[in-house]
């Protein structure tokens, strides 16, 4: 049976609904969650080099600041992607005699 690892791959970015610049595995050791990729940049330092792919996450380390909201919901809007919010996102749920 095929390593699932190696054999699953994809062009689109959920996070954007954007195409990757080359197929990723997303199941491969070291990558970034899948929905937190925005954008793929393909980068040769040296014409006849080696080509390099850039990802752009909204993922960060501990010793970063994390962007606000409206700073991710902008990266996402800019991408032509669909920053979708539930309707029933941060409501408190009611019981059944209204409190």
């Amino acid at each position: 049976m095929p390593d699932p690892r190696k054999t699953t791959t994809t062009k689109r970015l959920p996070l954007t609904g954007a195409t990757a610049a080359r197929l990723l595995t997303p199941l491969r050791a070291g990558m970034p969650a899948l929905d937190s990729i925005h954008k793929t940049i393909a980068f040769a330092p040296k014409a006849g080099g080696p080509t390099y792919h850039i990802m752009r996450t909204t993922e960060t380390d501990a010793y970063e600041q994390t962007p606000t909201r409206s700073q991710t919901d902008k990266i996402t809007q800019s991408q032509g992607g669909a920053a979708e919010r539930s309707p029933r996102f941060g409501r408190q749920s009611q019981t059944i005699d209204g409190r």
